[in-house]
């Protein structure tokens, strides 16, 4: 019987090289192309989540491994749905994401005389469920859309681009020789050149 995740010796990354880990990484189902709601100007259709990096754990010598240089363990990530473009940040907790997507939406937001604005949120409780985020939202006209259970294909070009992040934020730090708490700079990059 399995207890729990197996303990690597190795300092290399194990799990990209393992050929059981490499198949269990199963990936979700892409974006259809089927949807009644389409952005026909930057801005009025947008997608949200937010990413943990790690968890706390009872070991603090292991956080090592998801916290970043100023203490980061999460980022959030938008998608505007009509050209594609990524905008994130990496922060410290979620208290930070209130004031992040109220500032994004003053700068991005287009105004009142674009209908049928929206937002596509999955209904976990640290955006679709959060009443100050839900108000955020609402104060700019947004209608807010939650994704069905387990149909992240909904908010699909967000949520595929966790694994391209993940994929990008470890080879770039492999290529450059630094360890995980460089990865919100990584992760900055990667956001501004996409």
């Amino acid at each position: 019987y399995v207890d729990g995740m197996p303990k690597f010796k190795q300092s290399e990354y194990i799990l990209g090289q393992c050929p059981i880990c490499i198949q269990a990484k199963l990936k979700k189902r892409a974006p259809g192309h089927h949807t009644t709601h389409r952005a026909t100007v930057p801005y009025p259709g947008l997608g949200f989540d937010f990413a943990v990096t790690g968890q706390k754990i009872e070991e603090p010598e292991m956080a090592i491994h998801y916290t970043g240089l100023n203490g980061e363990t999460c980022y959030i990530l938008g998608g505007n749905h009509f050209t594609g473009h990524l905008h994130g940040k990496s922060c410290v907790g979620k208290g930070a994401l209130v004031k992040w997507i109220r500032s994004f939406l003053t700068c991005y937001s287009p105004g009142p005389s674009v209908p049928d604005k929206y937002v596509v949120l999955d209904q976990g409780g640290k955006l679709y469920n959060n009443p100050e985020i839900r108000k955020v939202f609402t104060s700019f006209d947004y209608d807010i859309l939650p994704t069905g259970a387990d149909s992240t294909h909904q908010n699909g070009f967000v949520e595929c681009s966790h694994g391209h992040i993940d994929n990008a934020l470890c080879a770039k730090l492999t290529g450059s020789n630094l360890d995980a708490r460089f990865w919100p700079y990584g992760f900055k990059d990667y956001i501004c050149k996409h």
